[in-house]
């Protein structure tokens, strides 16, 4: 596609848009990068070939890592997702697999900082941790038996999507170690009881740990893996949703969220929280956090941990979990290692200061409920949950006019003109996107809160060079997940206890 340049200072290109053209972008609150700038004038970048893409490349590059996923099996009908980097490279990652030995879905979202090597290792291994940690008592005994004879022969997980890199090869070995470790003391402690909220927070703790203490120079006789140690100094934010049949599991640890669209009586659909936010702006976090360090520690500074670190739980981040000994160690190597996130923080008195240990919430799906978004707070940052759920809603109603229409022979005529008044209502909200998570990338950057897109906006967020869309909006990275009603509708009628 063609790319017009213009040779223009950046402040004077940007000065056309008023301040509520750029509010969406303004109020961002990036909980890992540096404040957002609140006007785009502070920059001057003049003598910059800046490109303005056309429609045609705007929509190329908001539609070229989208993905739907058909998986039809249980309460599931398909998954749809996308992802647009602010970072370079792109600090987000997701996962989305089935569980072999249980068949449960699992779809994951990863918001890293610090670099993108902690989201990495997270959207690698974590599921293999709940894989292990949710085997009946007799698979997982010959999944340990199995590693001692040949090594790991089985088969855990059935990926639909994670981005693999060769990156980490080297340390496969470490990670088959680790979950065999975490096997054979899983099985040694299974309980009478099972439950699943207590697996998911098992698996993100002990995948927390591993990562921590296979990086701590004390557990390697002093000596430092720059690699290892890259990892454990980066961080992620996590939030996991476990989805069998009707019983769905939400285990988030950080600022991403996830919500659930659920079918009102009144015909429209409105949002359940399935996750809350582990920031300062959660007084139930902050409580949490002050009730176990000293009051004089003044924990909770600036709207964020230390001042620094604004999600309140995360994978990774060691410069806030470590022994002050290990972090001394650490720092005093800094200058070998090249890694700015290798310093000792101010006032690091009664560490640890930060988990990874989620919070779960269960819910039961019923016929209502349509579909769940899982989505990194790049879109939150820009899209309120109401707005997002109403998004959505209008693109289900419009996506069915993006096919033509055709009768079944067993349709009555009733049904017939029920399914085309439905169309002629659809034609109303006809969307430029058919998945949905590209129709609210759309939205996101090229409106005020998702209303009025203008291509001119678009354009304007597209061509930002990393260095200053970094200011102005995250990584966004979403998966959304359709639910299959006339399952959950057979299924609401079988009583069996909720796990």
């Amino acid at each position: 596609m063609a790319v017009f340049m213009r040779r223009l200072p950046l402040g004077r290109w940007l000065s056309r848009w008023t301040k509520d053209d750029f509010s969406s972008v303004a109020i961002c609150r990036s909980s890992k990068a540096p404040q957002r700038e609140n006007s785009l004038r502070r920059y001057r970048y003049s003598g910059i070939d800046f490109p303005k893409f056309n429609k045609q490349r705007v929509t190329s590059m908001l539609r070229s890592r989208e993905q739907t996923v058909p998986i039809e099996k249980g309460s599931i009908l398909y998954y749809e997702s996308n992802f647009l980097p602010s970072n370079d490279p792109i600090e987000d990652r997701h996962s989305v697999a089935r569980c072999l030995q249980t068949d449960a879905m699992l779809f994951g979202v990863f918001d890293g900082h610090a670099g993108d090597s902690c989201a990495q290792i997270i959207s690698e291994r974590l599921f293999d941790y709940i894989a292990v940690s949710l085997m009946p008592p007799e698979v997982l005994d010959q999944f340990c038996k199995s590693f001692l004879s040949r090594g790991i022969t089985l088969d855990l997980l059935q990926w639909y999507y994670h981005k693999k890199t060769s990156h980490y090869d080297a340390l496969l070995g470490v990670h088959k170690n680790n979950l065999h470790r975490f096997a054979v003391e899983t099985l040694s402690t299974l309980e009478d009881e099972f439950s699943l909220a207590s697996a998911l927070e098992g698996a993100f703790v002990r995948l927390d740990n591993d990562i921590s203490s296979m990086a701590m120079p004390s557990n390697n006789n002093g000596l430092i893996n720059s690699q290892l140690l890259n990892i454990a100094l980066a961080g992620s934010c996590a939030i996991v949703a476990h989805v069998n049949g009707p019983h769905l599991h939400v285990a988030n640890s950080g600022d991403c969220k996830a919500i659930l669209g659920r079918m009102s009586s009144g015909g429209n659909i409105k949002f359940i929280p399935l996750s809350n936010d582990h920031s300062a702006n959660n007084p139930k976090e902050v409580e949490r956090i002050r009730r176990e360090h000293p009051p004089n520690e003044n924990v909770i500074r600036n709207q964020r941990l230390m001042g620094n670190l604004a999600p309140l739980r995360a994978f990774g981040d060691v410069c806030y979990k470590w022994p002050s000994k290990e972090l001394a160690y650490v720092t005093k190597h800094a200058g070998k290692l090249n890694n700015p996130y290798a310093v000792m923080l101010s006032n690091y008195y009664t560490p640890p200061y930060l988990t990874a240990k989620p919070e779960v919430i269960s819910y039961r799906l019923t016929p209502a409920d349509r579909f769940m978004i899982l989505a990194t707070d790049g879109l939150w940052d820009m899209l309120t949950p109401e707005k997002v759920t109403h998004l959505i809603s209008e693109h289900m109603m419009g996506k069915q006019t993006w096919t033509k229409y055709e009768a079944a022979g067993t349709l009555t005529l009733g049904k017939i003109n029920s399914d085309l008044r439905k169309r002629r209502v659809g034609l109303e909200y006809k969307p430029e996107d058919i998945n949905v998570a590209t129709h609210l990338l759309r939205h996101a950057l090229g409106g005020n809160n998702g209303e009025n897109v203008t291509h001119s906006k678009l354009s304007a967020f597209l061509s930002l060079p990393p260095e200053l869309s970094r200011s102005f909006r995250d990584d966004i990275t979403m998966i959304i997940v359709f639910f299959d009603d006339n399952y959950l509708r057979d299924y609401s009628s079988v009583s069996e206890p909720f796990y």
